[in-house]
């Protein structure tokens, strides 16, 4: 049951936003052998971010919420696979990134009516 939040600094237009929601979709199913049935994209483009102290003039936020755990090793697959996404349809780069992998228990998590846990 994931969710995927990217925050971005740069406007993202709908034909990225369908290929990065694409992109994710195919990454969960290999890494994490996640459906694509099950996943939920929230973009939010054009936000003013500050960095370091300073506003962030292309930077972005991915947080990569799953029900349950990821191993380490999965976690640097999706690392890896969501900065050279952002390099390849937005220009960044990892050092333009943060990914932060929220885990929550299953029983916090409602879907359809009902809990996971």
């Amino acid at each position: 049951m994931p969710m995927i939040r990217s925050l971005t600094t740069c406007a993202v237009s709908e034909e990225a936003q369908a290929k990065l929601e694409e992109g994710f979709s195919v990454m969960l199913q290999e890494v994490c052998e996640k459906p694509r049935s099950a996943l939920a994209v929230h973009f939010l483009d054009e936000q003013k971010l500050f960095f370091a102290g300073k506003k962030a003039d292309h930077f972005a936020v991915l947080e990569i919420m799953v029900a349950g755990t990821l191993t380490k090793d999965q976690k640097r697959a999706l690392v890896t696979e969501c900065n050279a996404l952002y390099a390849e349809q937005l220009c960044y780069n990892p050092q333009q990134m943060y990914i932060i992998f929220t885990e929550v228990h299953r029983e916090n998590w409602g879907l359809r009516g009902g809990i996971l846990g």
